[in-house]
């Protein structure tokens, strides 16, 4: 058995997998899968639906207003759920109007807070540097699939987590996500 990592850089949160760069890094061991694997996981320093109510995440010029006066209908409902119902739309800009009044007071502040510090790194970006991957690959948007893979007479098995994850700044909200998947091919 074998321990992956295909890491595929996205184009952008709207295009999903589409990608321009693609690389493949195999892992030593179960013990590497496993810390590759965590480190896909953790949300240290994530926004949330509860942080990106009451605080306007990004505050450069490109995404203030998005930030500002829609958070949970643009990043929650449109980019994770392609807004495929009605019902959630209607909950999203609801809440969305309910806490704009805390996102305009806290405006200012997090301007500041944001000009004055710089995002901390995703733990995944030092691992991958380590692995000899290029800086344009461990920054932005990725798709990177963490998996076992066995190869019995005839086929290939592979199993394990996709993960959509933002490396270049941890407070994007709601970019990090996970599936599992599990695929056979004949050789």
């Amino acid at each position: 058995m074998t321990y992956n990592i295909s890491i595929h850089k996205a184009c952008s949160s709207y295009t999903g997998l589409d990608t321009f760069s693609s690389r493949f890094v195999r892992l030593q061991n179960i013990e590497e899968f496993n810390r590759v694997d965590g480190m896909c996981k953790d949300k240290k320093n994530m926004a949330g639906i509860w942080k990106a109510a009451l605080l306007p995440i990004r505050t450069d010029s490109e995404f203030v207003w998005q930030d500002l006066l829609f958070p949970t209908l643009i990043n929650g409902v449109i980019k994770t759920h392609k807004a495929s119902s009605v019902t959630l739309i209607l909950i999203a800009v609801i809440w969305d109007i309910l806490t704009l009044a805390v996102r305009l007071v806290t405006l200012l502040p997090r301007m500041y807070v944001n000009n004055r510090s710089t995002p901390s790194e995703h733990p995944l970006i030092p691992f991958l540097r380590g692995k000899g991957l290029d800086p344009l690959v461990t920054d932005g948007e990725v798709s990177i699939r963490v998996y076992k893979e066995e190869r019995p007479q005839g086929s290939i098995l592979q199993e394990g987590k996709q993960y959509m994850l933002n490396l270049s700044n941890r407070e994007v909200p709601f970019v990090q996500s996970s599936t599992g998947f599990s695929s056979v091919s004949l050789v």
